[in-house]
């Protein structure tokens, strides 16, 4: 493998995980956990989404209805931890 190529491949690694580390860690120093938590569900809907223009990637029916799910589930948590819970 050419050196170059090695050096470029280990940047864009540790450009992408540290960066996406530190984002994680300055979200949860500013936000409750559960929130931050449950919205790293959407990663995969974002890196679906990328692939679109990126490679040309064109989800499938499936694909779109998990999507939905995720979406769903996080905006139903999201919400049930923004209302106080009623005491009964």
């Amino acid at each position: 493998m050419d050196p170059a190529l090695a050096w470029l491949l280990l940047g864009l690694g540790l450009i992408s995980q540290v960066g996406g580390w530190l984002s994680i860690n300055y979200a949860l120093g500013h936000l409750p956990a559960t929130r931050v938590s449950v919205s790293l569900l959407g990663q995969v809907l974002v890196t679906a989404l990328i692939a679109v223009p990126v490679f040309g990637e064109i989800p499938s029916a499936i694909q779109l209805v998990g999507a939905v799910l995720v979406v769903g589930g996080i905006v139903i948590v999201l919400q049930a931890r923004a209302r106080p819970m009623s005491a009964s």
